[in-house]
């Protein structure tokens, strides 16, 4: 979903792009009129009501050509995008707009931002990402018009534009996205401010995303170096980003395989052992048992369990002797963790991904599994529970599932197996990337299967269903 909520953007028309992109998520109440439409306890209902109301007050009042009509459409498009009926939203957002550009007599006007914000939501949420896409992009136009390019308060809506483009498919258009995002926070900050921090954080969290390893290790290179500059090589702050450039620095597909990559492996060692000398020379237990936890994690990871173990004894045995760390035993050992989770497509886009079977071109679907864990952090006993369209995911998400790595749950300081988990895989086919031929070859075979289904003879009561 985009960054920007649908019901989260209550905003008058006098506010400007900057002042959208710092209220955003908070609503922002601004004249008296837009009473009706604050949360409270009135159901969604009744504020609906009185938004078409003062809709139909302002029009009467002011006209159709004037803000306030604008202003009133915009906050009822608000109310009906939250309460799912996108429809009518698009369309009252659309006018909202044109009233703006009437009365302003500009395309670039600073109030059309939050409208435009507000739209590219509506059709987002509709399935339209191409339309929410080209929308968005003229917000981000006018904001640079009157801001000038590259102010931190676009930064939210290049957020949103990225996860649009990464929604359907176009990793170059967001990769861009996040560069630009990356620049303009970049220039505002030096290095180990927090607000940089984040930024490349965020940025390590893209890269994951999209299996470019490489980029993410540089993130959090540049983070742990800017830290080190800022609070010295000694701060614990710099562990976090010294073992997360460990795991990351493996290589996401290839991690727990990836022993022979001996490069690889003497870099990601390196920065563990950098991050643990930093946590046995802070004095502070927790510290240093959160550490020897990860450290535990990412020997998991590689599949050296005899490694894994002794790291998980000792982190145990430093909490055992703290009763003040006794919260910190159950947070970290009291149930198995997913510490490497094998990524699943969640969107597919391609008709030849999948077998020449129409059954196989649903809109969406999922599949439900339960599964155990067992004493040495492997999965096992994975029953797939419900799915629809049945059998159509079910052995590719049985094979990604059994190559997740846990952290075992511990007791009295044992690894012990644990049952009762349930993982459910959503996905969906976005049609907008198939070409012409495909869409028209699904068509085809759609309305084929349909008529198959449709001729099929309804069994009579009392005939039974199977033998």
């Amino acid at each position: 979903m985009l960054a920007l909520g649908l019901a989260l953007c209550l905003i008058a028309p006098e506010a400007t792009a900057q002042q959208a992109a710092v209220a955003l998520p908070e609503p922002v109440i601004l004249h008296d009129t837009e009473v009706a439409y604050r949360s409270g306890d009135d159901e969604l209902e009744t504020r609906l009501e009185r938004a078409r109301e003062v809709v139909a007050q302002a029009a009467a009042a002011k006209g159709l050509r004037d803000n306030s009509v604008a202003s009133a459409r915009h906050n009822l498009a608000l109310l009906q995008a939250e309460d799912g009926n996108y429809g009518p939203a698009i369309e009252n957002f659309r006018a909202a707009i044109a009233t703006r550009e009437a009365v302003g007599r500009s395309l670039v006007a600073p109030d059309l931002v939050n409208s435009l914000v507000g739209l590219a939501n509506a059709l987002e949420a509709a399935g339209e990402e191409e339309a929410a896409i080209t929308t968005l992009e003229r917000a981000i136009h006018i904001a640079h018009v009157n801001e000038g390019p590259d102010t931190l308060s676009q930064v939210p809506f290049i957020d949103a534009l990225s996860e649009l483009y990464e929604d359907i498919g176009d990793s170059r258009e967001s990769r861009r996205m996040h560069d630009h995002r990356y620049r303009i926070v970049q220039r505002s900050f030096e290095a180990g401010d927090d607000a940089l921090v984040d930024a490349l954080e965020y940025r390590a969290r893209w890269a994951r995303r999209v299996d470019n390893d490489e980029l993410a290790s540089l993130c959090y290179t540049q983070i742990t170096q800017g830290l080190a500059k800022r609070f010295g090589d000694k701060d614990p702050r710099l562990i976090d980003p010294l073992m997360k450039f460990a795991t990351v620095s493996l290589g996401r597909e290839t991690g727990r395989y990836a022993r022979t990559e001996q490069g690889l492996l003497s870099e990601a060692r390196r920065a563990i052992g950098r991050a643990e000398r930093i946590a046995r020379e802070s004095g502070d237990a927790e510290v240093l048992a959160r550490m020897l936890v990860r450290k535990g994690d990412w020997m998991q990871y590689v599949g050296s369990s005899r490694g894994a173990s002794d790291s998980y004894n000792e982190a145990w045995g430093l909490m055992d002797g703290a009763p003040a760390l006794a919260p910190l035993k159950g947070e970290l050992f009291g149930q198995a963790v997913a510490i490497y989770e094998a990524p699943m497509y969640m969107i597919y886009g391609n008709a030849g991904e999948v077998d020449n079977d129409p059954r196989f071109y649903p809109d969406e679907g999922f599949v439900t599994v339960n599964f155990s864990v067992d004493a040495s952090g492997k999965v096992f006993d994975i029953d797939v529970v419900d799915s629809e369209p049945t059998g159509l995911r079910d052995v590719y998400v049985y094979r990604r599932l059994g190559a997740y790595v846990f952290r075992p749950r511990f007791v009295d300081g044992m690894p012990v197996a644990q049952d009762g988990f349930t993982f459910r895989h959503d996905f969906r086919y976005n049609a907008s990337r198939f070409s012409s031929n495909e869409r028209k070859f699904l068509q085809r075979k759609k309305a084929e299967r349909d008529a198959k289904i449709a001729a099929q003879p309804t069994a009579t009561n009392g005939e039974a269903s199977g033998g």
